[in-house]
């Protein structure tokens, strides 16, 4: 008879706390070609990675996420205006020692749906961040696009990245 692997126990999302959420890098740059010739993006491209590290023994999980915006025109060319965020967010989950299992190679297997979950909330979080950090600039006021956060598991900040164009309700809020 083959075993079934036990199903993961249910996220609860009062079991997760927000310790801490961290800017250490917020930049706007353009380049003189740019500045020579402003013209505001109709299109945003986004690259979203991160990296996580998971201690369940006190509770706690931090993410790191990187997340950059290249502002381009109708036909997706970049302008040569560009954000770069950097945000590190800490969390405490009462709970983590029943979403993790430690491997014998030393390494660790997440709950995919408790890693989702932190995911959500630093791009949620990251989107207001944005948002404060673009508005009045050549950006306009970004608003990072809703997506899964499953796509992102498996991105790291030394990942390559994936073009994220907004969609044409966001684009119209850019400018």
């Amino acid at each position: 008879m083959i075993e079934q692997a036990p199903s993961p126990p249910p996220v609860q999302p009062e079991k997760i706390s927000i310790l801490e959420v961290a800017v250490l890098r917020s930049n706007i740059n353009a380049t003189d070609k740019y500045l020579k010739q402003i013209v505001y993006p109709s299109l945003t491209h986004w690259h979203i990675t991160h990296q996580s590290a998971y201690l369940p023994h006190d509770k706690k999980c931090n993410i790191r996420m990187q997340i950059v915006c290249e502002g381009a025109d109708e036909q997706g060319v970049r302008l040569g205006i560009d954000g770069n965020f950097l945000l590190e967010f800490a969390f405490e989950i009462e709970d983590l020692s029943d979403h993790v299992t430690q491997k014998e190679d030393g390494g660790m297997l997440v709950n995919a749906i408790l890693g989702a979950t932190l995911i959500g909330l630093c791009i949620s979080t990251a989107r207001g961040l944005i948002l404060e950090r673009t508005r009045g600039s050549y950006l306009g006021g970004l608003i990072l696009p809703v997506q899964n956060p499953m796509q992102y598991l498996k991105s790291t900040i030394n990942d390559s990245i994936t073009t994220l164009p907004v969609s044409e309700v966001e684009k119209e809020n850019v400018v």
